[in-house]
């Protein structure tokens, strides 16, 4: 652990509430207006969104030691069309929105690191955009491996395929090939 990593996780316990999610929790649904950040000491958690037709489709996965937030609708404080769900039993400092405020406002090395959480945000997903542009659904699935080795531990095969932009069967068969 870095120091970066010490600061903020001695930050988030010091002004954070534990909470523990079982799998398969709506920690905040699509909808609403996102008022936390979690910062994740256990479990597996994803953000989605659900399109019009009812389809659900994860955009995003958080393990052990990684923040979790919407955010969009954490900074300006607006109705986020994306949810965040537990996949696994899990267990996170909660940190609320006018404490987290509190905190970069008295913490200057803080609010440099949540710029850096958001500069970090901001290039993965440009990552993910040009990742479905120029790389195969395979390539795709080899990078998400990487990052989450454990993930078929984890995750529904349903959800891992909407992240990766594929069908089940499609997972399946790229699976299989291994």
């Amino acid at each position: 652990m870095n120091s970066e990593q010490k600061t903020i996780i001695d930050s988030f316990q010091s002004s954070g509430t534990e909470k523990s999610y079982s799998a398969g929790d709506i920690i905040i649904p699509p909808g609403q207006i996102c008022k936390e950040i979690i910062w994740l000491k256990s479990g597996f958690l994803r953000n989605y969104y659900l399109e019009p037709n009812g389809r659900d489709t994860t955009i995003w996965f958080a393990s052990k030691g990684e923040v979790c937030t919407l955010g969009s609708s954490f900074i300006k404080q607006k109705e986020s069309k994306y949810g965040i769900q537990a996949i696994a039993d899990s267990v996170g400092i909660v940190v609320t929105y006018d404490e987290f405020h509190k905190r970069i406002q008295n913490y200057q090395e803080l609010a440099e690191l949540f710029q850096n959480y958001l500069w970090n945000a901001l290039f993965f997903l440009s990552e993910r955009v040009i990742e479905f542009q120029t790389k195969t659904a395979k390539e795709r699935y080899d990078n998400l491996l990487q990052k989450h080795p454990d993930i078929f531990q984890k995750a529904q095969l349903g959800h891992i395929a909407t992240y990766l932009g594929i069908t089940q069967q499609s997972l399946s068969r790229i699976r299989a090939s291994k």
